[in-house]
């Protein structure tokens, strides 16, 4: 790898950061389609690729996720919130989490290089999270092998 594609892609790292304050300006189709495609680029075992991503612009639903989850306000003031869900059966010992949880590194890595700020919220092991699953994949009509992984608040930055 030459020296200058090194040095971007740890400036991209370096440049990633928790936001919890964000604008009301809306994100395009294109934006949101660029930083999902990262997403996917993520590394999975045996080339599963077990993750969804559901993209959520409707406030009131995510105003019923940041309130059941207990989630930081600033979080619930993104223009969208991406869900990352991944196939929990596919045969094979649980590494679907890890595969979405890479997914979600990558998006959170792919958001700022785009000017966006991002902020990821987990805790798959409580009930309030799998109570929010149930809700989520029932609104959605998702499969019920689908299992919550993170929730990423995807926007401009204000702060």
């Amino acid at each position: 790898m030459e020296e200058v594609q090194t040095s971007q892609m740890l400036d991209a790292i370096l440049a990633r950061r928790t936001v919890r304050q964000f604008s009301p300006e809306p994100l395009d189709e294109e934006t949101i389609a660029k930083v999902l495609q990262m997403a996917m680029y993520a590394p999975t075992r045996l080339g599963k690729r077990p993750w969804h991503f559901v993209v959520i612009r409707d406030q009131e639903i995510i105003q019923r996720l940041r309130t059941s989850l207990k989630v930081n306000e600033g979080h619930g003031k993104a223009p969208v919130l991406v869900a990352v869900l991944a196939k929990s059966n596919e045969g094979y010992p649980r590494q679907w989490d890890l595969d979405a949880a890479a997914a979600t590194q990558n998006l959170l890595l792919a958001a700022p290089t785009m000017g966006l700020g991002s902020s990821w919220v987990a805790n798959p092991t409580t009930s309030a999270w799998a109570g929010a699953c149930a809700w989520l994949c029932d609104l959605l009509g998702a499969p019920t092998n689908l299992a919550l992984v993170s929730l990423v608040a995807l926007g401009y930055a204000a702060e």
